[in-house]
């Protein structure tokens, strides 16, 4: 089916989704695996420009553009990227190909990853500023191939192999807590994760021990990289700014760090702001906030937005609550996560990402996001949003005239 494809356009830092439909593709659609390969930094506007240019069976959009292969903006709230691929290549139903797609739905939807699993591997890939995107895409397809060949072959873990291969990586490091803990499952010989590191390289060993090994060591210096940035973040959240309205917790800061929002979660916060060079992430702790406050805070932000740009505001026939962009409003994505099982829903308002690093910039300041957020979770659960217009644009109207600093 995709025999013809000759360019795959998705986003950078691709995420499981994104790897495991292009692995599909090559796998089971005939793709050529030396197909070029393009990374869109900017949101849909830029796939926008570039669907004028390549409107022929020959380009292939992957988890961006609202295209064939772009499930954001779908209907169905299971839908992703890696599923939509499946059924059309009519594999859906293949049991190690239903295995595959769960994984990605619990990973892309409800944002689960367990340690030292296919997901797990891949955001910390992701996370490496020091891989290209193409390095990244290699990793993460010969990962997902290996775990696969491990799916379809039935292969027999080997729990004790991997954990002896782990410790001789660790072999005069410091041993961090998460490695500890998984080497702590791996002396259970029945121990079992799906499509975790065990799995990916008893596939690999299919070529060769030797040839297992050395990809295993690629893999387990990526995880041990993210768990050293994890200890130096915990590091940052004490360092950062601490806020406490309504007995929930906001921590703020200005980091690189992208295991910053994990580290301050532990840490007890409900609403954690970063700000980074790909913009600003405001991340929920959503055991303790509900649509609420976020659904309140990103209509907040928007319409802070226009105010400060001097834009016209909306038509009030707008919800500028509604999850995705507002048209006009192209700096701020509100991400809505479905309910899947009984975890809550995740929800995260982003001005850029790493996924996304070319958004524009919102021109809001730091010290009035700060102060949108904290009057979102003071007012919270009774927000007046006329009351709220009325206070905002009469502020900015001041500060027009000069009558404010």
């Amino acid at each position: 089916m995709y025999s013809k494809t000759k360019c795959v356009q998705t986003h950078p830092r691709h995420d499981l989704d994104t790897i495991a439909t292009i692995f599909l593709m090559m796998e089971y659609g005939n793709m050529d695996e030396e197909v070029k390969i393009s990374f869109l930094s900017g949101g849909d506007e830029e796939v926008g420009l570039s669907n004028l240019f390549f409107r022929n069976e020959s380009i292939v959009f992957v988890d961006r553009g609202r295209r064939d292969l772009d499930h954001h903006g779908e209907d169905d709230p299971n839908s992703t990227s890696c599923s939509k691929v499946a059924e059309k290549l009519g594999i859906a139903d293949h049991k190690t190909i239903r295995r595959l797609i769960g994984l990605v739905r619990r990973a892309d939807l409800q944002g689960q990853s367990l340690p030292f699993d296919l997901n797990d591997i891949i955001k910390c890939l992701q996370r490496r500023t020091d891989l290209e995107d193409k390095d990244r895409l290699r990793i993460g397809i010969r990962a997902t191939r290996a775990a696969m060949q491990f799916q379809k072959q039935e292969l027999k873990r080997k729990n004790s192999w991997v954990k002896k291969f782990i410790e001789e990586f660790l072999a005069g490091r410091n041993i961090p807590p998460r490695f500890q803990q998984y080497l702590e499952l791996l002396k259970n010989p029945r121990f079992e994760r799906p499509f975790d590191i065990v799995e990916i390289l008893c596939g690999e060993s299919l070529q060769s021990i030797e040839t297992a090994k050395s990809f295993g060591r690629e893999l387990l210096e990526s995880l041990y990289q993210d768990t050293e940035k994890y200890l130096e973040a915990q590091a940052e959240v004490e360092k950062a700014e601490h806020i406490t309205i309504n007995r929930m917790l906001i921590i703020a800061a200005t980091t690189e760090n992208p295991k910053f929002n994990v580290a301050a979660r532990a840490k007890g916060a409900a609403v954690i702001i970063q700000k980074s060079s790909h913009g600003i992430q405001i991340f929920f702790d959503t055991k303790k906030v509900d649509d609420r406050l976020t659904d309140t805070l990103i209509s907040m932000l928007r319409l802070e937005e226009c105010l400060v740009q001097k834009r016209k505001l909306p038509d009030q026939r707008i919800d500028l609550r509604q999850a995705g962009k507002v048209i006009g409003i192209a700096e701020w994505h509100y991400a809505k996560f479905p309910k899947i099982g009984k975890k809550p829903p995740g929800r995260i308002i982003l001005n850029g990402s790493l996924t996304a690093p070319n958004i524009p910039p919102s021109q809001i300041s730091w010290e009035a996001i700060l102060y949108i957020v904290t009057s979102a979770v003071r007012y919270y659960p009774r927000f007046n949003r006329g009351r709220w217009k009325q206070k905002r644009t009469k502020f900015h109207n001041k500060r027009v005239k000069g009558k404010v600093n």
